[in-house]
């Protein structure tokens, strides 16, 4: 996986130097799908929505759709939708506030998408690496 770990790498480098608006559609894929894989996996969606990377959740089921990650694509819909028709908010302290105050309810949304993500088999380091590989994401 050392070509995506370097693609995702030079991705967060660039959106750090340039902003979002200066990053190419990969780029903007790469910098999103490192964040949701290293965030979800590493300590569920309470913590990626905590994180500065869920700034990018707005754009991760397009990413993941586009990589090929269909049905991690439909479970980043369903966790942004837990925070209401606009999903999480782009601000991290708004977003950390939202987090705050979402119910019992939706703390067990997010429990059981947590579990479908960790079930898909879907490697999504994989599809970097092949898209990468092509040159692009389509």
């Amino acid at each position: 996986m050392a070509i995506a770990d370097l693609a995702y790498q030079q991705a967060l480098d660039r959106w750090a130097a340039a902003g979002l608006a200066g990053l190419s559609e990969l780029e903007l894929d790469l910098a999103t799908l490192w964040h949701v894989e290293a965030d979800v996996t590493n300590g569920g969606f309470l913590h990626y929505y905590s994180r500065p990377g869920a700034d990018l959740a707005f754009h991760a089921p397009e990413a993941l759709a586009r990589m090929g990650a269909a049905e991690k694509s439909a479970i980043l819909t369903a966790a942004n939708a837990v925070f209401g028709p606009s999903g999480p908010p782009r601000d991290r302290e708004k977003r950390r506030a939202a987090l705050q105050a979402l119910a019992a309810g939706a703390r067990s949304r997010f429990d059981e998408l947590e579990n479908r993500y960790y079930q898909d088999p879907v490697d999504v380091d994989e599809l970097v690496e092949q898209a990468v590989n092509r040159g692009s994401t389509a």
